[in-house]
C-alpha cells in the first residue's frame, strides 16, 4: 500500500515556487505519493499554483523544472500543468514571451492550435503583414480556452501586445504545414483532402 506524502517532504506552493530547483528535486525523489484523491487533488493545487506564479512572473528555469524534470512518479501532474491554460494567461499578461514559447514547444499540436487551423492561418498572416494590432484588437480568437493559441491571442488582443504572438510564430508555422503535409497525405490516399482553411494556407504559403 502507498503511504501518504510525509509531512516533512511535503512541499507547499511556497516552496515549490522559492526553493532552489535541485532542492525541490531532492524532496520530490525521496516523498511518497499521496494515497488518496483529495490528498493527490492538494497535492496539484499546490503545484499549480506555483507554476501559474513562475509563468507571471518569467521564471523560465522553474517553468522548464515543472515540465522537464519532475519524477515519473509525478508526470501525471506534469501532463496537468502543461496542458493548464490559466497558467498560459498569466505568463501572457505577464508578458512573459520566453515562457510561452517555451509551454508551447512542449504542447503536441492538438493542444497547441486544437482544431481551428484557420484561425491559426489568420493569426499567422497578422503577424506577417504586421497588422495585428489593428486587425485583431478587441477580435479575439473563438473558443477562448479551446487551445494554447487561442488564449494567448485573446491576451494579446486584449493588452494590445502582438509580440506575445510573435514568439510563437515558428511553432504556428510548423502546426500549420505538419496539417497541410497530413491533408496532403490523406487526399494522396484518396482521404477527404484539405479543408477550406488548410487549402487556403497551402494557396498563401506559395
Amino acid at each position: 500500500m502507498v503511504n501518504a506524502v510525509s509531512q516533512k517532504e511535503k512541499l507547499s506552493d511556497s516552496e515549490l515556487l522559492n526553493l532552489p530547483v535541485k532542492e525541490i528535486q531532492r524532496r520530490l525523489v525521496s516523498a511518497n505519493m499521496p494515497s488518496s484523491a483529495q490528498e493527490w487533488t492538494r497535492q496539484l493545487h499546490c503545484f499549480q499554483k506555483a507554476y501559474r506564479r513562475a509563468c507571471f512572473s518569467g521564471d523560465l528555469k522553474r517553468v522548464r523544472f515543472f515540465l522537464q524534470g519532475l519524477p515519473l512518479s509525478f508526470l501525471s501532474i506534469r501532463d496537468q500543468l502543461l496542458d493548464d491554460k490559466a497558467a498560459l494567461s498569466w505568463a501572457a499578461y505577464g508578458g512573459q514571451a520566453d515562457v510561452i514559447a517555451f509551454i508551447c514547444s512542449q504542447q503536441d499540436d492538438e493542444s497547441f492550435i486544437g482544431f481551428d487551423y484557420g484561425a491559426g492561418l489568420e493569426v499567422l498572416v497578422s503577424l506577417e503583414s504586421d497588422e495585428f494590432a489593428r486587425t485583431s484588437e478587441g477580435n479575439p480568437l473563438e473558443g477562448r480556452m479551446s487551445s494554447a493559441l487561442a488564449v494567448v491571442s485573446d491576451v494579446a488582443s486584449e493588452i494590445n501586445a502582438p509580440e506575445i504572438l510573435r514568439a510563437l510564430e515558428e511553432r504556428l508555422t510548423q502546426a500549420l504545414d505538419q496539417q497541410i503535409e497530413l491533408q496532403m497525405t490523406s487526399r494522396l490516399e484518396g482521404g477527404a483532402g484539405m479543408g477550406p482553411a488548410v487549402a487556403e494556407r497551402s494557396f498563401w504559403a506559395k
